[in-house]
């Protein structure tokens, strides 16, 4: 599923592509996908728009899929 993905998630702030990132939190990984411009250029915060966690995208990218079909 995620192969489908890639390159696939756009910004709605900036059109840039998103990207799958992990946070280490006290269960493991959290994985997320967020803007690739937010940290662009160190130390500064690029595009503004927020993450989005995983399962999220997964579900509504699965109720898309299936109400195309």
């Amino acid at each position: 599923m995620i192969l489908t993905l890639i390159t696939k998630v756009f910004c709605a702030e900036c059109g840039s592509v998103f990207g799958r990132k992990n946070w280490m939190i006290s269960l493991g990984k959290r994985k997320f996908w967020q803007c690739n411009n937010l940290y662009r250029i160190k130390g500064q915060i690029g595009c503004l728009n927020n993450h989005i966690d995983e399962e999220i995208l997964y579900e509504n990218s699965w109720t898309t899929s299936r109400a195309s079909i």
